[in-house]
């Protein structure tokens, strides 16, 4: 057997391979029967079974009542929100109920509390409009936590405040 080299192989290879005959004729031929005269290829029109129209209605009704399902759910950032407010708010009555008559140092401790609850239910109001933004969700817990420190350092006894 004879040892082919490949070089010698590939440069006896015409670099332009012509067909034997020519082709365009068939390929005319076969665009023609594909199209139906005087309409181009855009304008054909799309023949709907009943199949189609029923599948199309199915997925569109699973569509609209998943979307609505939905709708009416609270996000978690919510539902953690209305979780931290009833924590705080135990801590909070917790903490009243024990310094029970321990005198307050300072006199406008329900103004700022009073302060602090708006500031609270502001954040509360963004996260019902932006569900999904955790960053309201740390500045309500750092309203809260500052109405715990609140509480305690008004009630802590004067010696503790130097």
């Amino acid at each position: 057997m004879a040892k082919i080299n490949v070089d010698e192989a590939v440069a006896k290879v015409s670099k332009t391979k012509m067909p034997e005959r020519d082709l365009w004729p068939g390929i005319e031929l076969a665009l023609a029967s594909q199209q139906p005269t005087g309409q181009p290829a855009s304008s054909q029109k799309w023949s709907f079974t009943p199949v189609y129209a029923v599948a199309a209605s199915v997925v569109l009704v699973v569509i609209v009542s998943i979307s609505s399902f939905y709708s009416g759910q609270k996000s978690q950032t919510q539902i953690i929100a209305e979780q931290m407010s009833d924590d705080y708010l135990q801590k909070r009555e917790a903490l009243l109920v024990a310094y029970g008559d321990t005198a307050v140092t300072v006199n406008d401790l329900e103004v700022q509390l009073a302060n602090l609850d708006d500031a609270a239910d502001a954040i509360k109001r963004a996260i019902s409009e932006d569900p999904n933004n955790p960053v309201l969700l740390q500045m309500l817990k750092r309203v809260y936590a500052q109405q715990i420190e609140l509480i305690e350092k008004v009630h802590a006894p004067a010696w503790q405040q130097l």
